[in-house]
């Protein structure tokens, strides 16, 4: 009776471990066939905000966040407070963007305040290189880091974007975590597109000025 016992304990506690290494949050990195892979289910980055603006129509918050490779992410998180016909709003949809080579997350505002008054929350970045994130390796040491099995840091900046979704995963910041979409200049929409395409979650992407990855030119008619 104490071997039956001492056997149903050993398979429960290991059917626990098994299953609960099958649901913890991972962040991995792999490619698989030739493309770039990440998980579906990755932990919330940690992160610190501090609040710049709070007005009667919107609050303005500053957020930096933990990436891959070691790298903090800065960001704007701007929230309106009221609809375009003035009516108070709660959970809005919201809009992370990644601007272009050079210009910083404070460049896109100007846009930001635009959606601001159409409703939409939006997350500005500092893609890596631009404003206040770093960006560490050249081209030639990320080929060698790829040639060996790691993780090169162009897919690190990939990754910043799923990071900076998944941080709009926390309820403190009150958007419809339903309805986040992308959008994305130049570079940064390289790594929105790729972002979107990797989380399904995404409702959508909008590239400005970004590289055809193939499609031909002109709207889709889908």
């Amino acid at each position: 009776m104490r071997r039956f016992a001492f056997f149903l304990l050993l398979a429960v506690s290991l059917s626990l471990l098994f299953f609960g290494c099958l649901q913890s949050p991972t962040d991995a990195y792999s490619v698989k066939d030739g493309i770039m892979h990440y998980p579906e289910n990755r932990p919330v980055p940690a992160y610190n905000a501090s609040v710049l603006e709070d007005t009667s129509n919107h609050t303005l918050t500053y957020l930096i966040y933990q990436s891959h490779g070691g790298v903090l992410v800065h960001a704007l998180l701007r929230m309106p407070k009221t609809d375009p016909t003035g009516a108070a709003i709660s959970k809005p949809p919201v809009v992370i963007l990644s601007p272009g080579a050079t210009v910083p997350k404070e460049g896109r505002q100007p846009l930001a305040r635009k959606m601001q008054d159409w409703g939409y929350a939006t997350l500005a970045l500092d893609v890596r290189g631009n404003g206040k994130t770093p960006r560490l390796d050249s081209l030639d040491a990320q080929l060698a880091v790829f040639i060996n099995g790691g993780e090169p840091e162009e897919a690190q900046m990939v990754y910043d974007e799923l990071a900076a979704f998944d941080l709009l995963s926390e309820n403190r910041f009150g958007v419809d975590q339903g309805r986040v979409a992308m959008w994305g200049e130049s570079m940064g929409g390289r790594y929105a597109l790729i972002a979107a395409a990797l989380e399904p979650k995404i409702k959508g992407v909008l590239l400005v000025s970004s590289a055809g990855y193939g499609f031909p030119p002109g709207n889709d008619p889908a």
